[in-house]
């Protein structure tokens, strides 16, 4: 599984499959166990930084292939804020700035997996969706590809964000 953090230059167009977008991050689990703690972006591009992509404390580790797993996600309808979720930090280098249009990335569930999943960030201390709602997920074990399309609060980074999966 390869998670991409995409940046289009100039008009907000979309994700990786349009000619006009750059890569700035990209974590790949190719040849992890699915139980590690974390995973080291594979690739950044110019100007850009970013943490390991990690789960959150409150989820256990499961092991799968190729993946990063987890599992004991708090079940009903509030969100586990503090450590339910997958985490990644992004930053520009010094005097860059960064437009974040969209996070690509394909997910897989067990049977007793999430049903649905949203995505937030710390430019609001991970109090709203990034998305207009969370994402509904199938009740079956295939693999599926996302593109989350980011908002113009992502047009001009000059710091770090955090992006977080609940």
């Amino acid at each position: 599984m390869i998670v991409r953090l995409l940046l289009t230059v100039g008009l907000l167009l979309g994700c990786a499959y349009r000619s006009h977008a750059s890569i700035l991050v990209e974590f790949d689990f190719t040849g992890q166990p699915g139980d590690q703690a974390s995973t080291l972006a594979s690739w950044t591009g110019p100007a850009v930084m970013a943490s390991p992509f990690r789960r959150g404390s409150g989820l256990d580790p499961r092991t799968g292939a190729n993946s990063i797993g987890a599992q004991s996600w708090t079940t009903g309808d509030l969100i586990d804020l503090n450590s339910d979720y997958f985490e990644f930090v992004i930053s520009p280098s010094a005097g860059a700035t960064l437009d974040i249009d969209c996070i690509a990335f394909g997910e897989f569930r067990s049977a007793s997996g999430i049903t649905e999943f949203t995505l937030r960030s710390s430019l609001d201390d991970f109090r709203s969706n990034v998305i207009d709602a969370p994402v509904t997920v199938p009740d079956d074990g295939s693999t599926r590809g996302h593109e989350l399309t980011l908002g113009s609060a992502f047009d001009v980074i000059v710091s770090s964000v955090t992006f977080r999966l609940y």
